[in-house]
């Protein structure tokens, strides 16, 4: 299936952006190279004008071509950095972004702008030296001085794995109907939309809709057993969406649980709402590590453990990305640690596991710390 989301603005050829994508710098050099493409710099102050015109009064952020890795923004070129800017206020910000109309450095592996509560994630320019049409004109015209903005014409790709918290807010015990990964079952499909199974659990987690009883604004994801995929509307929970795939689906969605209650010849049914944000990440199962710590305070097993995914970071060899979360599992100095952001580059960290070999590969018998307390480990893979 095919998307096309357009959101054209008037100004000269050969640039293009995307709002608030939540990539880190390195993923959006590649996503402009992959348009045949380059991140955005400016040759001079008319240029950096222009592009400001186009933004217009935002208060999204976007990287540009520019970085400081060496103490000297290059390549050389027109910049206008905010006062005290840069400043490795963070640590080593190799990246330079743009935002309310001045440039400023950042840590190459955020995907946030501002106060990350706020959600807003960091978008990105490209451009191309040579003029080109992207899209036609409502009226059919060829289109040749026109920015388009967002993704074009993108195949629906859909993740291979699945990872669910949805749990009842005042029932924990319903998480094991609904928490946990899911894999998505080979060439299974309802209403277009794959089918993911939790093979520890047996639950299924499908698109529900029945055209003989319900409309199409009635359709919801849910999670069931395995006789409930298909025509049937029964399920154990349900989230309000007609996403196409379960990591698309808003954290917003209502979400909730039907609860039995009444005689037993009078049975009768009760919404119970679940947590706030619905949340659904996917992920590539056959790139992704697990990682299990097995003792330690509870608030540092939650932010340790969990699914990560290899990423690219400045200046480090081999580094994974705890899906869901900022926390990164890097190699440095002979060991593997444990780290938010702001640290990826200092001596901090929240668990520790002494061996240079690949994470998956790790010799469970290696020396490991929650903290500065031992504790046992393992790795698993999908």
């Amino acid at each position: 299936m095919k998307t096309a989301v357009l959101v054209i603005a008037g100004a000269s050829a050969g640039y293009f952006k995307v709002d608030r994508a939540g990539l880190q710098w390195a993923d959006a050099d590649k996503a402009c190279k992959a348009k045949g493409m380059d991140l955005v710099t400016f040759e001079n102050e008319a240029e950096y004008e222009k592009v400001l015109e186009w933004l217009g009064d935002t208060t999204d952020a976007y990287w540009t071509g520019y970085r400081d890795d060496h103490g000297t923004v290059e390549p050389a070129g027109y910049t206008r950095f905010a006062e005290g800017e840069p400043n490795d206020k963070m640590g080593d910000e190799f990246c330079i972004r743009l935002r309310f109309g001045t440039l400023n450095d950042a840590l190459c592996e955020i995907y946030w702008a501002g106060p990350k509560k706020q959600n807003i994630g960091m978008g990105y320019i490209c451009e191309n030296d040579e003029e080109f049409a992207i899209a036609d004109k409502e009226d059919g015209a060829p289109n040749d001085d026109l920015i388009v903005s967002g993704p074009v014409m993108t195949e629906q790709k859909f993740p291979s794995h699945i990872m669910s918290n949805v749990y009842r807010s005042n029932k924990k015990s319903d998480a094991k109907l609904t928490t946990g990964v899911f894999e998505r079952v080979p060439d299974k499909f309802e209403h277009g939309r794959p089918v993911y199974v939790n093979k520890d659990t047996k639950r299924y987690l499908s698109y529900s809709y029945n055209p003989e009883e319900q409309m199409p604004t009635d359709a919801k994801w849910k999670f069931s057993a395995e006789h409930m995929v298909g025509p049937s509307v029964g399920g154990l929970a349900y989230i309000e969406s007609q996403a196409m795939s379960p990591d698309q689906i808003k954290p917003q969605a209502p979400c909730y649980f039907f609860r039995v209650f009444g005689p037993k010849k009078n049975r009768r049914f009760r919404k119970m709402n679940c947590i706030f944000d619905v949340d659904l990440k996917g992920f590539d199962g056959e790139k992704a590590v697990g990682v299990k710590f097995g003792t330690g305070p509870k608030s540092k097993l939650s932010m340790v453990n969990g699914v990560y995914l290899p990423v690219e970071l400045d200046n480090i060899n081999e580094a994974y990305k705890k899906v869901g979360a900022d926390v990164y599992a890097v190699k440095r100095d002979g060991e593997w640690v444990f780290v938010e952001t702001r640290d990826i580059h200092t001596k901090r960290a929240f668990a520790r596991i002494n061996s240079s070999e690949n994470l998956v590969d790790i010799d469970l018998n290696s020396e490991s710390f929650m903290g500065k307390k031992p504790s046992d480990f393992l790795t698993y893979t999908f």
